[in-house]
């Protein structure tokens, strides 16, 4: 399958095809807790065209909250952290061109049901022209500034990776 990036930046460069997560669990060495244990969590962005960055935002419906998000979802057999990033990203939004995905380095675990989960964030950059088609998942999007987006989001964990995304993609450029 042709990959719509241009690359992949990590710490060093092109990330490798296993994503290792801080607590040394790598992708592809069978199932951590349990079937859909493993979630991905995206931040899309784009670079307006006075240069600076938009953060997409998706709300929720009333019945599950309806609050503002980023993209997360449930990695699927065979897939990689990074496909299936890519993957939620085109389900949620219709986006279906990235310019570029940064690996965050950032793993959000949590427990929920009964289970452990691990969900690594990535950042998609995406063209400022983007057409956004939502899913079922949700109502609304907007697209924000850093400021607007971190006082938008319901969940910290969710602040701290857009000033990440805002540090990692100031300093790649």
């Amino acid at each position: 399958m042709d990959s719509p990036l241009k690359g992949i930046r990590g710490g060093g460069g092109i990330v490798p095809t296993v994503h290792e997560v801080k607590n040394g669990f790598q992708e592809g060495q069978g199932v951590w807790a349990g079937a859909g244990a493993r979630k991905v969590g995206v931040v899309v962005f784009q670079r307006s065209v006075e240069g600076g960055l938009r953060y997409l935002l998706l709300q929720r419906p009333a019945r599950k909250g309806g609050w503002w998000t980023l993209i997360t979802g449930s990695v699927e057999a065979g897939e990689t952290f990074a496909q299936a990033a890519c993957r939620e990203t085109r389900e949620e939004t219709g986006i279906e061109t990235f310019l570029t995905m940064v690996d965050l380095g950032y793993t959000h675990t949590f427990h929920a049901r009964g289970r452990t989960y691990i969900e690594p964030y990535f950042a998609l950059e995406v063209p400022a022209q983007s057409t956004v088609r939502l899913s079922f998942e949700h109502v609304a999007y907007r697209w924000a500034t850093l400021e607007e987006a971190v006082g938008l989001v319901h969940w910290p964990h969710w602040a701290e990776v857009l000033r990440l995304t805002a540090q990692r993609v100031a300093s790649d450029s």
